[in-house]
């Protein structure tokens, strides 16, 4: 017996069937690299009236990162080209669960391979009040 439901079926199998193979091989485009601003600013505190601010003397900066440049890749670009120090960079893919810390120069870009998806990241400096921390797309 034929029914409304099973005509319905049928068409639907019928067209995932020709639509699969065009979609399929499609080319995919390639990103361009995105650079990421972290959502929470790294804070530290440089002692009293010698920093930043009024209150407290807080200093303030905004951390990014670079995605899309290699696949599965994020690369944190260089802070300060005078500078000798180093930074922490705690991250996390949350697909795979793969993670890491890096020790960044302020002075040099360092790229690490994270794999593809969201993936966190953490600024340290060791004064810090807070983290510098920010969730983006690795494609």
């Amino acid at each position: 017996m034929f029914t409304v439901q099973r005509a319905l079926g049928v068409t639907l199998v019928a067209a995932s069937l020709t639509l699969a193979p065009v979609v399929g091989t499609t080319p995919q485009a390639a990103a361009e690299p995105t650079v990421n601003r972290f959502q929470i600013p790294l804070v530290w505190s440089t002692g009293l009236f010698t920093g930043c601010g009024w209150i407290l003397d807080l200093c303030a900066s905004t951390p990014t990162a670079i995605a899309g440049e290699q696949p599965g890749t994020v690369t944190f670009p260089v802070i300060s080209p005078n500078s000798e120090a180093t930074y922490w960079m705690h991250w996390r893919n949350l697909t795979t669960g793969a993670a890491g810390v890096l020790t960044v120069p302020y002075n040099e870009s360092v790229s690490v391979f994270t794999g593809a998806g969201p993936v966190t990241a953490s600024m340290t400096t060791g004064q810090e009040i807070i983290a510098g921390t920010g969730v983006f797309w690795v494609p």
